[in-house]
């Protein structure tokens, strides 16, 4: 739906109806009904006329309900119309009429059908003599002559091909008219009565009258003398008071003082009808030429006849920017989320649907861009200038001045505060932005601050695709040779790819130049890590991108570590902390100390705000994006500030995980796949924090009754020990123990009392000879009874 006018001068049509029933049926007809709560549009001074606005399809529309019937009520009431809403082009008076059963070309009119009118002829008006009538038809008491668009309509309508074209145009418009009420408690109000209720007296037929109402005789006479084919009451008073009047009436009698019953709610149904078909499908045409050559749009993309999916996210804008008080609006994701793709798909719907808006996309990814594309649309709008003239100032003061118009303002890639707000000596782009009510202005960014700071409540979010619209996405970036795949390995791809837009479509362009199978793709990406790397550094071009880098996936999101990095050096410490760990299911108390709670909060809020880090509902985990987990890990090394990274994760997690305690294992369970990608991957880098690390991770194992896990923990564990603890460490030693004890649950029996033996030897090396004893003791009950002839196998379980 459009939006509703800032000013009576957004309103280009008007209708007026004489009949309450005439004014329910337009009513019942509009698309939308805008109630005047705020009394901001007013009317002019001695206006006493009560107006209803709203809609039909994108065309605004104002409602008039005449005071009472006949010519002096219609004059009157055009006169107010006119002086309050002084931009109409065009007033339909709507409503129903008695017509001429039997035309001069011998076509028949029946009870339902609907009268455009061509002229307008005062048949009352002239002087009564004894004898006869004689109607005034002098130049100066003739109505008008209808203005050329109502000429140019007239014209169209006497061809075969547009009439069909409306008839068939204002049967949808009943349909969905019967069909919207037939879903309210007046279902039936405007049902055809059926031909059976269509009667015609015979013209001759006499009746009494107690109006002025005419007979048969009188209707035929007047038809030849005049020319005419329906007779109403109001057209007259309004065809010379308003620049162009179209009378459409529905057909509820013929003209004879018979009023059939039921064909009054009837005609002015197909009259509404007929009026919506029109002002859809040939005025709002002819509206749109005429306010395409005010309005500007000015994007410098192509549309995108390759969108797909999304529809929730564009309806909501829609109906966000719908509302005209909601001046700032934000869209806000992750890079490659494609923001720029579903803001450049409102520009077109808005060109497309709004001919009176002018659509303007100003880049924000940095100043020097901004103002280059300020100045190119001061180019475009011929603004007379100076070379002292500061074209973002041009353009600010021209979109502030209420006689511009509507407008729709797009800022695209608003990722960085320096930019929008900028410094003590330096204005940002937030300076240049106009103020207006006829105005408002979409922002998309990566950043949620920025869009919470700009938009306030009217925040859009914008997440990976679903399932089906990536796959719809993939189909129609590739190129025909690509048309049979194998449902499994799409499916298996897009997941791999996260469903994220760019890395889609940057796969899809990678596929189509070299020529490489999608199945081929998949392996490569999951050859290796540096393969996979590869891929999304890869570059594609695009008629949406300022330029090929913005094609990358790796790319953008470098791109958004540095605005974090320059924002929030706590925030890029955390991310270097959960950059070595899992990247899903994040506990918020495995993350380091980084400073006060609430540095952390803001840190934590920071990574959110960026897109790094996404919070389960109602639960204190996070999870990062696999891929930028990737990208960013790649990012390091090619620093070589991996290894400090990975050797300072390691640490912080050997600190902080250190009791098997029952009441600290909820606590544990959360942190333990993190120690454990910790402690297989890095345990090399610092030896003496992974064995630390691996220890306590193997006791929680065997907790949770992971024996087979426990065991390669605690395998790896002796093994580092071996060369970082001397012989007689008591952690060695328990290790040794507990290292006994995976075997012998894994029933790994030999290992298991090797595993003693080499334990029973460390030991009797350095304790005194007396203490020997107290060792077979220890050991005795437990695995074995200890003989110098060797062991005697005991399949009791062991205690840690």
């Amino acid at each position: 739906m459009p939006r509703r006018p800032s000013s009576r001068d957004g309103f280009h049509f008007a209708i007026i109806c004489a009949l309450p029933l005439e004014f329910d049926a337009v009513c019942d007809s509009l698309d939308e009904v805008w109630e005047e709560q705020d009394g901001k549009l007013g009317k002019a001074d001695g206006d006493s006329s009560y107006y209803t606005m709203g809609c039909m399809g994108n065309t605004p529309v104002v409602l008039l309900l005449l005071p009472g019937e006949g010519k002096v009520d219609a004059a009157s009431a055009a006169a107010s119309l006119r002086s309050s809403y002084n931009k109409l082009s065009t007033v339909f008076v709507v409503g129903t009429c008695g017509a001429l059963p039997n035309l001069l070309d011998e076509s028949e009119v029946l009870l339902g059908d609907v009268i455009i009118s061509e002229f307008v002829v005062r048949y009352d008006f002239g002087s009564q003599y004894p004898d006869d009538f004689k109607p005034k038809t002098s130049i100066e008491d003739m109505l008008g002559r209808p203005n050329k668009e109502t000429r140019i309509l007239n014209a169209q309508l006497k061809t075969q091909r547009y009439r069909d074209k409306l008839e068939d145009n204002a049967f949808k418009s009943l349909q969905h008219l019967q069909a919207k009420i037939g879903e309210t408690k007046h279902r039936g109000k405007y049902d055809y009565p059926g031909a059976a209720h269509d009667k015609l007296f015979d013209p001759k037929y006499r009746h009494k009258h107690q109006d002025a109402n005419a007979c048969g005789e009188a209707r035929d006479r007047i038809s030849r003398r005049d020319k005419v084919i329906a007779f109403e009451k109001e057209g007259a008073g309004v065809w010379d008071e308003l620049p162009s009047c179209i009378i459409i009436k529905g057909v509820s009698d013929y003209a004879d003082s018979h009023k059939p019953k039921g064909w009054e709610k009837y005609a002015a149904a197909t009259a509404a009808s007929t009026t919506k078909a029109l002002l859809l499908h040939h005025f709002q045409d002819t509206q749109a030429k005429r306010h395409s050559e005010d309005r500007v749009f000015f994007v410098p993309f192509a549309e995108n006849y390759s969108f797909v999916g999304r529809e929730s996210v564009v309806k909501l804008l829609i109906d966000t920017l719908s509302n005209k008080r909601k001046n700032r609006v934000a869209l806000v994701g992750m890079g490659g989320v494609g923001k720029t793709q579903v803001a450049l798909k409102i520009a077109y719907m808005v060109e497309s649907n709004e001919p009176e808006c002018s659509v303007l996309w100003l880049p924000a990814f940095s100043m020097a861009g901004f103002e280059q594309a300020c100045a190119d649309l001061v180019r475009k709008l011929n603004f007379p200038r100076t070379k002292d003239d500061d074209p973002r100032e041009l353009i600010q003061q021209h979109l502030s001045s209420e006689h511009v118009g509507r407008w729709l303002l797009i800022l695209d890639n608003v990722d960085s505060e320096d930019i929008l707000r900028g410094s003590e000596s330096v204005q940002g782009i937030y300076a240049y932005l106009p103020r207006s009510r006829n105005g408002q202005i979409l922002v998309t960014t990566r950043w949620r601050k920025i869009a919470v700071d700009f938009a306030k409540q009217n925040v859009i979010e914008i997440a990976e695709m679903e399932h089906t619209d990536a796959k719809n996405l993939l189909h129609t970036s590739l190129n025909s040779e690509h048309s049979m795949w194998d449902d499994q390995v799409v499916n298996e791809l897009l997941h791999l790819l996260t469903y994220l837009p760019l890395a889609i479509a940057q796969a899809a362009a990678y596929m189509d130049i070299f020529k490489v199978p999608i199945d081929e793709y998949l392996r490569i990406c999951h050859h290796s890590q540096q393969d996979m790397m590869e891929l999304l550094r890869s570059q594609y071009q695009d008629d949406s991108l300022y330029d090929e880098s913005q094609g990358a996936v790796a790319t953008t999101w470098l791109i958004s570590f540095g605005q974090l990095q320059k924002y929030n050096s706590v925030a890029a410490k955390l991310l270097f902390f959960i950059l070595w760990i899992e990247p899903q299911a994040i506990p918020r108390s495995i993350l380091p100390d980084v400073g006060s709670e609430q540095e952390t909060l803001r840190a934590i809020g920071t990574l959110s705000s960026f897109g790094f880090l996404r919070k389960r509902p109602e639960q204190d985990i996070f999870d990062m994006h696999s891929l930028v987990h990737m990208v960013m890990q790649f990012w390091a090394h090619d620093r070589g500030i991996d290894t400090r990274m990975k050797r300072e994760t390691l640490r912080h997690l050997a600190t902080i995980f250190q009791s098997d305690k029952w009441d600290k294992r909820n606590l544990s369970r959360a942190h333990l796949p993190h120690v454990l990608h910790a402690f297989r991957a890095y345990r090399q880098i610092d030896p003496i924090s992974a064995s630390s690390l691996g220890f306590w991770a193997g006791k929680c194992l065997f907790q949770e009754w992971q024996i087979k896990e426990a065991l390669a923990v605690f395998g790896q564990v002796v093994k580092i020990q071996e060369t970082t603890l001397a012989q007689d460490d008591p952690l060695r030693l328990e290790s040794h123990r507990l290292l006994a004890i995976a075997y012998q649950a894994n029933e790994l029996i030999t290992e298991a009392f090797m595993t003693i033996e080499n334990i029973q030897k460390s030991e009797e090396a350095i304790m005194p000879v007396g203490d020997v004893v107290k060792i077979e003791i220890r050991w005795t009950g437990k695995y074995s009874k200890y003989t110098a002839g060797g062991y005697h196998r005991n399949y009791g379980a062991g205690a840690i």
